[in-house]
């Protein structure tokens, strides 16, 4: 064992500020949260059952589905828009 030196030995048996109590407590270790332990859950659930995988994975989205509404809305808004005004569109 290091041997303390009187500063360290004297901040050892102060009693700690408000602060350095709230520095400790955010350094413990986390146990697992709730959004770990369903995911390991679901994870577990998946694997247990392959045909259920195979399923969820025939049903997944695509990423553009997202982008892809937004350019239609885009373009439907600007239809309307002309639509509006009583004038053809341009050709693009």
């Amino acid at each position: 064992m290091v041997p303390l030196s009187a500063a360290a030995a004297a901040a050892e048996a102060k009693p700690s500020s408000g602060l350095d109590a709230a520095l400790r407590a955010l350094a413990k270790p986390k146990g697992l949260t709730v959004l770990d332990k369903t995911r390991c859950d679901w994870d577990a659930t998946k694997g247990a059952a392959p045909e259920l995988a195979e399923e969820l994975q025939t049903h997944v989205r695509s990423a553009d589905t997202f982008v892809e509404k937004q350019s239609f809305l885009a373009r439907a808004q600007e239809a309307e828009d002309w639509a509006a005004r009583g004038k053809p569109r341009p050709a693009d």
